[in-house]
Formats: structure tokens, sequence, C-alpha cells
């Protein structure tokens, strides 16, 4: 399947448009009940910004055929995308925090394993006046349940002074218990290297400095396992809403492909699609239409006497965080969608 290079428009300027003319009239509400003027999206909904965590996706099924636990945790460690890693090279929208969950199961089937982490903290610096940049900082800790029970702990650097740790992020895959078994460094809009904990410790000991995470080595080993972000399109991506090749493709729309999709699959979207059309205007209208829908079927739900309930996920114990979350029901990827049919959300 060849998936397009090249959105139907180019993106229109935003200079004539203020973000905080719209602001400056919002203080005091809540951000989730305020509309935003479709000029200031992008076309695409929640869920296909969700699936940009998966762009490197191809690192979990390298995962997968690894028979070494630590060569699995190192995938995976370079795998967890920080919040805004598919937007550190585009202006960042507007986000409302939403309900979200997501799953794979491509270790747990084969290696009897299941991974877990946290996101660090995301800053989008200048909103209001400046260059927009995105700052991501604070610990990650990657928990493999199963298997030889490896953690990766990895510490995303402030951006610092005169912005020296921008970007950085560095830390340890360690065992159970807590030896250092490979050290990871780089840069996590870049690249993610590794090395062994013991040529990294060396380099500490020649330099006269403790083992920590304070220095990066800027050249431990000669051979180093090395995963590097895809290289930028050879068009301007700027023309594009500075999208990647993936994300570029979430909201394709290729033949045949509509009868397939399920009624509810976000590439159905009026408001979205028009605006990836540059039909500013039709967009605005839509997402007005869909907005006062959604109030709408709100206040309906509020009245009946019928509990809503999700149809692809309910809530349960994480069975490897044991905290509250939303669980998987199955069924989704069985493609028969015959009884959804009659629902109209768009």
């Amino acid at each position: 399947v060849f998936c397009r290079t090249s959105l139907p428009v180019a993106q229109f300027s935003r200079g004539d448009f203020s973000l905080w003319s719209v602001l400056k009239n919002c203080v005091g509400k809540e951000l989730s009940k305020i509309t935003m003027p479709v000029v200031f999206n992008e076309p695409l909904s929640f869920l296909q910004r969700m699936l940009e965590y998966l762009e490197y996706a191809s690192l979990l099924r390298i995962a997968s055929e690894q028979t070494d636990p630590v060569a699995r945790m190192e995938c995976i460690a370079g795998f967890p995308p920080p919040p805004g890693v598919s937007v550190s090279r585009r202006q960042p929208a507007l986000r409302v925090p939403r309900v979200s969950s997501s799953q794979t199961e491509v270790l747990r089937k084969k290696w009897g394993e299941a991974y877990t982490w946290s996101n660090v903290n995301c800053c989008v610096h200048n909103v209001i006046v400046g260059k927009l940049w995105i700052e991501q900082y604070g610990s990650m800790e990657v928990t493999c349940h199963g298997g030889a029970g490896l953690k990766a702990n990895l510490c995303f650097k402030p951006a610092g002074f005169n912005n020296r740790d921008l970007h950085r992020v560095e830390g340890f895959i360690t065992d159970p218990s807590k030896k250092r078994l490979r050290f990871l460094y780089g840069k996590w809009t870049q690249y993610i290297k590794c090395c062994s904990a013991s040529a990294y410790e060396q380099w500490a000991k020649d330099r006269g400095e403790e083992a920590g995470t304070q220095q990066t080595p800027k050249k431990v080993l000669a051979k180093l396992n090395s995963f590097k972000v895809g290289a930028l399109r050879s068009m301007s991506i700027q023309d594009f809403y500075q999208f990647t090749e993936f994300s570029m493709s979430l909201n394709e729309m290729q033949r045949d492909m509509k009868g397939e999709l399920c009624p509810t699959d976000s590439r159905l979207r009026p408001d979205v699609r028009l605006l990836e059309q540059g039909d500013i205007d039709g967009a605005a209208a839509e997402k007005t239409r869909l907005e006062e829908k959604q109030r709408a079927a709100r206040k309906a739900l509020k009245k009946s006497t019928d509990a809503w309930q999700p149809r692809w996920f309910s809530q349960g114990t994480n069975p490897y965080t044991k905290q509250e979350d939303w669980l998987y029901n199955g069924g989704y990827w069985d493609r028969n969608y015959e009884h959804l049919k009659d629902i109209d959300i768009f």
C-alpha cells in the first residue's frame, strides 16, 4: 500500500489570525467548553493525533524478534514517545485533555511480557508572543511486567541555561536488583543510543566523574546500538502543517476504503476532511454543527434513564499497574460493524 506524501491543498497562512484575540475573551472559562476557531486546528482528529505515538511502532516488531530480554528492553525504551514528539517540528495546536486508552499485544503473546510507562511533562513556550517551542522534562520509567522484570529509568532534561540540555534524554536499564545493565542517551528529537553500563562507568571514571546521568558522553564506544528519527520529507514541510509522512497518511481515505470503516472512524469526520481540502468556511460550519450535535446528545443523555456504556472499552483494574484504567473489551478488529450501522455521530 502506497501512502500519500502530500495533502490535497497546502496549509493556509495563519498570519492574519491572533490566538490572543480569542484567549483574552475566555479568561475564567473552562477550556473544554470554549469553541476555538477552526483556523487553529490541524486536519487531524484527537484520536489521529494519538496515533502519532505509533510512528515508530516498528521498534515493537523488532523487540518481539529479540531473544535477549535486555535487547527487547532497549527497543521498548526507545519507543515510548513523550507527548508532543510528533509536533516537535511544527507549531503546537491547542489541545484539550481527553480520556484515552491504547493497547498492544505483540510482546505479551510471544514472550509473556507487558510494558507500561508514564509520560513526562510537556511545556509549550511562547504561546502568546514569540516563537513557539516545545520542552519535555521529567522522569519516565518503562517497566517490564513478567519475564526478566527489567526497568528503564529515563531522565528528560530541562532546557537549562541557554538551552544547553534541550531535548536531552538519558538513563539506565536495570534488573530487579537495580543493577545497571545498559546506558541510554541521546536527544528524543533525533536519536537514542545505548551501550553497556560498564563502558559508560569507565568513561565517567576516566573523566573523574561519578557515573550518574549528569553528563552525556559524546562518544562512549565506536560500536553503538542507535535508533534515529526518520528523515524529513524532501518537500517543504511548512506547506503541509510540517507533518511527517506518517502523520500525512492518518486521515487518508483510499479507494474502496469507506465501506470497510467503522461508522465512528475519524476519517469520516466531515469538518476535518473539509479543512484538509482547504475549505475553511465549510470546515468551520461543520465544526459548529458537530459541537451543537454533541451538546444536544449530552443533554438527552442526562435526561435518559439509560446509562451510557462505552462499546470497546470498560473501566477496571489494570492487571499490571493495579490502578483504575480503561480496558479493551475486544471485538473491534473483527470488522463486523452491522450492529453499528444506525449510529450517527457525524
